[in-house]
Parts: structure tokens; sequence; C-alpha cells
């Protein structure tokens, strides 16, 4: 059973407004509606996360936001140069399924899979 708890790693800041509410609608989503979509939606969700801090590189975390599209998330790696944070790349933790096509590109996600997908998928 997916808890929110799992998100409280110091990289990862949710934004405390629609945000929070999307991540808490993804969870009851998959715990009482989708469980066999939960090992996707923690791949997916922490998958632009996956890095190490190495001796001598920058600092990063990853700001998640609210997106449009249901089940959505719009995130930046924000990454810290000569003291200031940056954005260093953006993108969406979608949700796809039979609602848009698997991703073919129509509402409400407006975004392409190659090969259609149910569940979530990452868009950078």
């Amino acid at each position: 059973m997916l808890t929110r708890e799992e998100f409280n790693v110091p990289y990862l800041k949710i934004a405390p407004d629609y945000a929070e509410a999307r991540l808490q609608e993804c969870i009851e989503f998959i715990n009482t509606k989708r469980p066999d979509l939960e090992k996707n939606f923690r791949q997916q969700f922490f998958r632009p996360l996956h890095w190490e801090q190495r001796e001598g590189e920058p600092a990063r975390y990853t700001h998640i936001m609210w997106d449009f599209a249901p089940l959505s998330f719009y995130f930046e790696e924000m990454i810290q140069i000569n003291g200031e944070w940056k954005r260093n790349y953006n993108g969406g933790i979608i949700f796809h399924g039979t609602h848009d096509g698997g991703g073919n590109g129509s509402a409400p996600t407006f975004s392409v899979n190659i090969e259609p997908v149910d569940g979530w998928a990452i868009h950078t």
C-alpha cells in the first residue's frame, strides 16, 4: 500500500498547494482503484530523482508541482550554481490510459507516447 510518508525525502520538494492535493489523489487512486499501478507510479515518480551526489558536484533537488492533466505532475530539477538555484531540466509525470488513448496526443493530457501506456510516464 502506497503511503504519503514515502515521499518525504530531502531531495524532493512538493509544492504545498495543488501538488500536495494531487499526490494524495494519486495515492488514493492507486490504493483503492488501481493497486496494479503502484510499482509504475513509484518508478516514474522517483525516476527524475535518480542521481547520486558526488564530491564536487552541485547540490540538486526536484520541485514537484501540479499539472493540468488528471493524476499528473509537472517537475523541475533545480541545481545550485555559484550559490544560486537554477532550473536544470523540467518535464511531466503524466498519467496515461483509456482517457487519452494511452498517450496519443489527445485531450486531456495532450502528451504523446511512441507506444500506448497504461499508467504514468515521464515526459521531458
